[in-house]
């Protein structure tokens, strides 16, 4: 609840004054007679003596011109103000150390329509700022006096405003100013009044607090309160009155933490008031609560509050006193976050910070980059370290002096404004979270500068080769904070044109990072390592572009790379006229390349559809503008004359999704050629396109309105750069329900049940979940490493990771922590959400079959679900094989509306590229063998192998398995030999990943067009085995063989080989089950011709024998098929199912036998998720509390129960 509304509950205590003067007094009285003080006083002298009773105080500016002594040091008269009601000004030789207190506060402050200010006046010289009111510097008075500080220093009273000499002066002490002084007093809504803790300020966002905040040894908050001393219990801040009913104090650190939270927990300590805990919205410095309530302003534009980085970045300076390299790069962090009246004073400003004194005189007020220049140089001249380089990553370089970000714009008043990728912003819009050095950091370079701002420093360093987005591959590459991707390569090697450019990129190291937020410290993640991309542009002259991130294990290799010396600065004039001009320069697209093909009302659209046929041009790609559609209402179709550089983000769906209750969903509409999708729900675009602002992308693509469709040219095109199109995006939104309506986590889709989910899912650098959801703000854990799931629509949807459902969908829930802001509250117990938006209920007959369970139970560890963890599982994928292997089990388990794509949905994750008009859309085998003739010919192992090897063998191609039966919606199916259909995912066990660490990688080899491949691997021939026979090995078709004991002699009859593919680990999320004996998986080809084989089955062997397989010799293959590519129809009718429907349902008698500890994980698994409450039920909980507290400030922390 707000402070205001809190006091209500209490009764009103006095409100006379007398109590503050009678407790001043006193406590002053021995200082009066100490004959220690009277010496210290003796060396001032009164400049001006004014009682506040005297009209012309009020009618005329305030000035101290006309008596005080320029360069000379000034204090008010704090027991004269509070006991005498004069303002009185003392001048002093030097500085009164350790006696007086001094302000922070903004020149413009919060104005509020409904507060009477009182006497206020205003000073002369500053005519720009809000008169001071009375009342305001009584309250900060009375707060030094409790503190024992006679003096306040305030630079509105105490600098001769009308005199440069003056300010000058003091600009080049003020770090002294607020170093000495014995107190700091926050006062962040400015001096015309007191603000509440739960009003809005800008006191953070203004440059020379943030000195003021860092400098003092005590910083202390004022602020309008009424509830009397306290404790804050949740951040352990002593609270204290300063004037009874009407203001209090508390330290700076604990506020900043509340308010990165959104609230504090308050306790009362006075004897008319019972100790009863108060929750509090915290509000001062700019952060909001989980329901914002102004409508002017989109929800989009206020969501960097709710991650509070400039909150965030200013508690890490007060938290690093340790280590001078942290604390600079810390304060650089908070001061990028930050604005002034004047571009100069965002140096000045901060100068004193790192023990240096510039001259303002030296600069104009608009010479922000030459004091900047002066200020690095007398760093680095006294030994210090570039300790700004990195500190705003995420914000653009300046094309003068590249080593910095562009800085934002000055203002007299509010939050700091840059301009990023054409737009102007606040700065919090654009950074992500604050970060900080990491203990294994290794310094920031040290180097010199020159008067133009080049920066000269030794670094280590790789070379970089820009990824050409027209053969992007499934080689690993790194994402740079402007979007651009890059693939380390040898010095050695020829590169042409390391950047797009053409110009040779360098990596060069600059340290190690980690995320931390008040009070906590977050596991660190794949951005803890960061690089400097430096281009040359000319010979050993560079310009730093952007920064790229490294995962943590790389950080050893990074601190082995040579290292060499550059020189880095801004670009030559010349290349500054090119892109004034529109030209591409370092290889960002800055001319209009584009045009506008449609414009049209959102609300116009149910009535007349949208078709593009007339406007559009085929083979172009379009991306919708997301700025114009959620906030004007207006769908605009862009269209590039080639691949944009700009960050965009794109949809994938199912075309067929969850079914919309008509009178339930907003309007939709529907796209010409595309009659037979589900017509679109605005509302889901309107959702999907406020994500994709969230996350700093301001246009879509979505393939229903993006592509022509019925244009077969356009949409062939568009198929062949697939891949590209989601390998170039900044973000996959995940849209699990289809576009009619989004859908709750515990809803079922089909979304991972399609084809083309797939490369869409694995192809971005991101991906996120869009769902329904009431739950506001809250944590949740991907293998026990923190994920947000943030509001996008507040109480309609959310977004979280797309690795974070996945792992909830294969243990059956999400674990959510409720939050505030945007952090977890303290002391508040997870709830367990049912999860089953990508799994499938555990039930054995399709929806609708006769045999159909009422209400099955939810499926865990779900095949399909797992493999695609796998596949997107950053530390597992490391490792090739891993993801490729992964993307084929994840695929085979998969459908879509024409056999064919199920290929051409997947084969850009293999770095192939085919012609869709090559192939008839039932010809699926034909694509298949054109897929795994590329794969194998670029170098990639066959890792399709034993990707469904449960599964029979396909009949003309057997080292693939049978392939399901394609859908325009729903499930992969087939029919087995027992009768009905089952879904393919039900009958693949044992879903793991190969570890060539353990054995031989994946077998390669080549392909002919019949499909046959040709390979080598360790081998023994073997025969059927006879009862009673040892050594018998039980395949998955329930097969029986032994080890043929004259294998040596020749035979003139067919052979059966037993034939190595690999070790596989099994996967469960944050562990490595034991192995057991189901590890080694080994393929039975089966001679059908001489020296021509077919796979039959497969079966396993245990981590023992592994050097028993590692013995048997090796032999070449040729594995194709029994039938030929024409001989069977496109459609698959009959899949062979080794396990009855009883094996099926009991899942215990698979001849591969489970692990102890796996079925143990298992176990504990369904145990966990028998727990888990379903989401409908929980929102309903959550509104009901809500609606019961009306309009107060309340956190829903989950039911009292759940315990």
């Amino acid at each position: 609840m707000s402070s205001t509304r809190a006091a209500q509950r209490y009764s009103k205590r006095s409100q006379e004054p007398e109590y503050v003067r009678t407790k001043v007094k006193d406590s002053f009285a021995s200082r009066d007679s100490d004959p220690a003080e009277k010496s210290r006083n003796s060396g001032s002298s009164t400049v001006l003596e004014t009682q506040l009773q005297e009209s012309h105080l009020y009618s005329n500016h305030f000035k101290i011109s006309d008596y005080a002594s320029p360069c000379t040091f000034r204090l008010v008269d704090c027991g004269a103000l509070v006991n005498e009601g004069v303002l009185r000004i003392l001048e002093f030789a030097d500085s009164p150390r350790g006696t007086y207190a001094a302000i922070s506060y903004t020149w413009r402050g919060v104005s509020l329509d409904s507060v009477s200010y009182g006497r206020e006046f205003a000073v002369d010289g500053v005519g720009e700022a809000d008169p001071i009111a009375v009342e305001a510097l009584l309250h900060a008075c009375t707060a030094a006096l409790l503190r024992e500080c006679p003096y306040l220093w305030m630079d509105r009273l105490c600098i001769i405003q009308t005199s440069p000499e003056d300010e000058d002066w003091h600009i080049t002490r003020m770090h002294r100013i607020y170093s000495d002084c014995k107190l700091c007093i926050v006062v962040p809504g400015g001096m015309r009044h007191l603000v509440s803790i739960d009003q809005e300020t800008f006191w953070i966002h203004r440059s020379w607090t943030l000195l003021e905040a860092i400098a003092p040894s005590e910083v202390m908050v004022l602020l309008q309160w009424t509830l009397g001393p306290g404790i804050g219990l949740s951040h352990s801040a002593v609270i204290e009155e300063v004037v009874p009913c009407k203001s209090m104090m508390m330290p700076l650190a604990p506020l900043l933490e509340a308010a990165a939270v959104g609230y504090m927990i308050f306790l009362p300590q006075s004897q008319d008031h019972p100790a009863q805990p108060i929750t509090l919205q915290v509000s001062i410095f700019g952060t909001l609560p989980s329901r914002p309530s102004d409508g002017d302003i989109p929800f989009w534009r206020q969501q960097h509050k709710f991650v509070a980085p400039h909150v965030h970045a200013l508690a890490m300076v007060l938290a690093s006193r340790s280590s001078i390299e942290e604390r600079g790069f810390t304060i650089w962090q908070s001061a990028f976050l930050r604005t002034c009246a004047r571009p100069v004073d965002l140096v000045l400003s901060v100068m004193g910070l790192f023990g240096v004194s510039l001259d303002p005189s030296a600069f104009g007020e608009d010479d922000r980059r030459g004091a900047l220049i002066a200020l690095a140089r007398e760093v680095l001249e006294a030994g210090g370290s570039a300790s700004w380089l990195g500190a705003a990553a995420s914000l653009e370089s300046d094309l003068y002096m590249s080593i910095f970000p562009t800085l934002p714009q000055a203002s007299n008043a509010g939050a700091a404004l840059v301009r990023h990728k054409g737009r102007l912003c606040e700065v919090e819009e654009v950074v992500g979270p604050p970060v900080r050095l990491h203990d294994r950091a290794t310094p920031f370079p040290r180097g010199c500068m020159d008067e133009t701002g080049c920066l000269t420093f030794t670094a280590r360093y790789i070379r970089l080769r820009s990824v050409d987005v027209d053969d992007w591959g499934p080689d690993p590459y790194a994402t740079a904070v402007d979007h651009s991707r890059w693939v380390s390569t040898s010095e050695s090697e020829e590169v042409h044109g390391s950047s797009p450019g053409g110009s040779p990129v360098y990596g060069a190291f600059l340290g190690a990072f980690e995320e931390r937020s008040p009070g906590t410290t977050l596991a660190l993640n794949r951005d803890v390592v960061r690089l400097m991309v430096l281009e040359e542009t000319s010979p050993d002259y560079f310009f730093l572009r952007t920064y790229l991130c490294m995962s943590w294990n790389e950080l050893e290799n990074a601190r082995a790379w040579p290292e060499r010396e550059f020189c880095a600065g801004g670009l030559e004039p010349k290349t500054k006229t090119a892109i004034a001009s529109g030209h591409q320069v370092l290889g960002h697209e800055v001319g209009r390349d584009y045009r506008t093909i449609c414009a049209m009302l959102a609300n116009s659209l149910p009535d007349r559809g949208l078709d593009i046929t007339s406007s559009a041009t085929p083979c172009r790609l379009r991306l919708i503008d997301c700025e114009a559609f959620t906030e004007r209402g207006i769908l605009r179709l862009l269209e590039f004359t080639d691949f944009p550089m700009v960050p965009y983000s794109a949809i994938s769906y199912p075309w067929r999704g969850v079914p919309a209750d008509t009178a339930s969903v907003g309007p939709r509409f529907s796209v010409a050629g595309a009659e037979d999708a589900d017509p679109v729900g605005i509302d889901v675009l309107q959702h999907a396109c406020v994500a994709s602002l969230i996350r700093n992308c301001p246009y879509l693509w979505m393939d229903r309105l993006c592509i022509m469709q019925t244009n077969r040219a356009d949409r062939n095109w568009q198929i062949r750069h697939m891949y590209r199109v989601y390998k170039s995006c900044a973000l996959c939104i995940v849209v699990p329900g289809g576009i009619q309506r989004l859908v709750r986590l515990d809803e079922e889709t089909s979304w991972i049940h399609r084809s083309w989910t797939l490369q869409e899912a694995l192809a971005p650098p991101a991906a996120i979940v869009l769902f329904s959801w009431e739950l506001g703000w809250g944590e949740t854990s991907v293998s026990r490493s923190p994920a947000l799931v943030r509001e996008v629509v507040p109480g309609q949807s959310a977004i979280a990771p797309l690795t974070a459902i996945l792992e909830a969908c294969v243990v059956g829930f999400l674990s959510f922590i409720p939050s505030a802001i945007g952090l977890p509250l303290h002391g508040v117990a997870e709830l367990r959400v049912i999860a089953s938006v990508f799994s499938s209920p555990e039930s054995h007959s399709r929806p609708g079959s006769a045999d159909a369970k009422a209400a099955p139970s939810r499926r865990l560890l779900s095949p399909n679900v797992v493999a695609l963890s796998i596949a997107m599982d950053p530390i597992l994928t490391v490792e090739p094989d891993v993801r490729a292997h992964a993307a084929w089990q994840s695929a085979l388990m998969r459908t879509s509306s024409r056999p064919v794509d199920m290929v051409f949905s997947i084969m850009g994750l293999f770095g192939v590229t085919l012609d869709p008009s090559a192939f008839h859309k039932d010809d699926r085998r034909a694509a298949t063998i054109a897929l795994a003739q590329a794969i194998l010919k670029s170098g990639q192992s066959a890792s399709w192998l034993g990707a469904a090897f449960t599964l029979k063998p396909d009949r003309c191609l057997s080292t693939f398995p049978m392939f399901p039966r394609t859908s325009v919606s729903g499930m992969a199916l087939v029919q087995t030999e027992f009768g009905g259909m089952r879904e393919v995912s039900e009958l693949v066990d044992h879903v793991g990943y190969p570890n060539s660490r353990i054995l031989e990688p994946l077998p390669k080899g080549t392909m002919d067009d019949a499909g046959s491949f040709r390979f080598a691997t360790h081998a023994i021939k073997i025969v059927a085995a006879e009862a009673g026979q040892s050594t018998v090995f039980e395949a998955v078709d329930r097969s029986h063989w032994t080890q043929d004991e004259n294998s040596c002699s020749a035979e003139s009859s067919l052979s059966v080989y037993a034939a190595l593919l690999g070790f596989f680990d099994k996967y469960y999320p944050g562990v490595t089950p034991a192995y057991g004996k189901d590890n080694i998986r080994v393929m039975v080809l089966e001679e059908y011709r001489t020296g021509i084989f077919h796979l039959r089955t497969y079966f396993c062997m245990g981590v023992g024998d592994r050097d028993t397989v590692l013995g048997w010799p090796a032999r070449e293959f040729c594995v194709g098929g029994r039938d030929t590519l024409g001989s069977l129809s496109p459609q698959l009718i009959a899949v062979h199912v080794p396990f009855s429907d009883e094996d099926i349902a009991i899942g215990t008698s698979s001849p591969i036998a489970r692990s102890g500890l796996t079925a143990m994980l298992e176990e504990e698994t369904r145990l966990d998720a028998e727990g888990a409450l379903p989401q409908r039920g929980l929102e309903r909980l959550r509104r009901d509390v809500l609606q019961s507290h009306g309009d107060e400030f309340f956190v829903w922390t989950g039911p009292p129960s759940l315990d």
